[in-house]
């Protein structure tokens, strides 16, 4: 493979290093607007290269005007030979998320994360595969975050997202008293893409305690005794306290039942909403909500996993972790003995606020990173010690060509070295 194109660092949201934490972090938004994101190129700045073993190359960088001067938008493609396939001619931002994964379609892909207008609430993601001649397997109307990765490690990729497009403005409630739309997870399987929500209802546990520990007794009861509705304008100050302390609420108790609905205990959901819901008003958003959900990514997928099938998933083995913590070169081919593995290469490394334009590879202290077989960082611990927790916080959106051994993406642990001169 070519080397790869680091651009600069930018912004990041915090996320913390474990595998739900970081994915459901991952998937907490607010409005689309006050989001900073982390993408190759944005607004017209930063850009990737890099080429595959097929030949086949993935290109993103500032789009052009007719005159040949850069704009403020991004612009993606593929090459191969002397041929071109256009991915986008002018979006407000690319991503890569996955370049050389599997993702279950049966070939190595690149996955391109595309905003059109900086208006658009979220992201659609096409899957290219990376033969020759490269192909669109698959279009994905996601919502305002989506990324693909091995989350329990046992060699399959999942891609997590959520149906923030369906959701926002759910009901007349304005979009930041959402702190999390319903998050989903999808993966494909004999090529067809499911719903596997229902094997990670851990994930959804979480943020469902979480959404009750926020809600106040005394709240709750106020919104209990209203219609459930809150269209009545407020005349008052302190009725426009009230609204929107009930509004929160209100957001809250519908999070919680998306939680459970979209993790597949549908029974649980409308046991919360009964329970947390003003009685005479249950029957209509009831309907509201499953409407919503029918409309929304439910309506793009081939399939839902089962019960049984969460079960044959916790029972998977794990997939094989290779140790490549001798190798300090990214890109290089080792062979400690065994079958040689191509380590990881950097795609996109974003830095913690106030890191300056540089690249992190330039080492100056060394942190071992687990890396999944999509490219995406598990864990980041110090190779002597704990590492400085902003590095720590990053690493979570940091994004590899993942390691390869016999031309298969594999899982890996691995040092790498990183420079934050303050």
């Amino acid at each position: 493979m070519a080397p790869v194109s680091r651009h600069s660092l930018r912004t990041f949201r915090p996320f913390a290093i474990a595998a739900a934490s970081v994915l459901f972090s991952l998937l907490a938004a607010g409005a689309c607007a006050a989001q900073t994101r982390p993408d190759i190129c944005n607004s017209g700045g930063g850009s990737f290269s890099a080429t595959f073993r097929t030949g086949v190359s993935a290109r993103v960088a500032p789009a052009r005007n007719d005159e040949g001067f850069a704009t403020r938008r991004c612009e993606a493609g593929l090459s191969w030979d002397d041929q071109t396939l256009v991915v986008a001619e002018s979006a407000a931002e690319i991503d890569v998320d996955v370049f050389g994964a599997d993702l279950g379609l049966g070939a190595p892909v690149v996955a391109f994360e595309l905003l059109q207008s900086e208006t658009d609430c979220c992201m659609t993601y096409q899957i290219y595969s990376l033969a020759k001649p490269p192909a669109l397997l698959r279009t994905i109307h996601a919502g305002e975050r989506i990324s693909a990765a091995d989350t329990d490690l046992d060699g399959r990729v999942e891609i997590w997202t959520d149906d923030d497009a369906t959701t926002r403005g759910f009901d007349g409630l304005p979009a930041q008293v959402f702190d999390l739309a319903p998050p989903v997870v999808l993966r494909f399987e004999n090529g067809h893409l499911l719903d596997v929500s229902s094997e990670f209802a851990p994930a959804f546990d979480e943020q469902i305690a979480l959404l009750r520990s926020a809600i106040a007794p005394g709240d709750l009861l106020a919104f209990k005794n209203s219609d459930g509705r809150l269209a009545t304008p407020p005349v008052s100050l302190d009725e426009v306290h009230l609204l929107d302390r009930l509004q929160h609420v209100k957001a809250h108790v519908l999070m919680i039942v998306w939680a459970y609905l979209y993790s597949g205990r549908d029974a649980d959901a409308w046991s919360a909403l009964a329970t947390m819901w003003p009685s005479g008003d249950v029957s209509r958003i009831r309907a509201a909500i499953e409407d919503a959900r029918a409309r929304g990514m439910r309506a793009q997928v081939e399939g839902v996993s089962s019960s049984a099938g969460a079960t044959r998933a916790a029972a998977k083995p794990k997939a094989t972790i290779y140790d490549l913590r001798t190798q300090f070169v990214p890109g290089h081919t080792m062979d400690p003995g065994g079958p040689p593995v191509i380590s990881p290469q950097p795609i996109s490394l974003p830095g913690p606020p106030g890191a300056p334009p540089k690249a992190l590879a330039e080492s100056q202290v060394l942190i071992e990173l687990l890396i999944d077989s999509a490219g995406k960082v598990r864990s980041a611990t110090g190779r002597k010690g704990p590492i400085d927790p902003a590095i720590q916080a990053a690493t979570a959106d940091w994004k590899f060509i993942p390691a390869f051994m016999n031309g298969k993406p594999v899982a890996c642990r691995m040092f790498f070295g990183v420079s934050l001169q303050r």
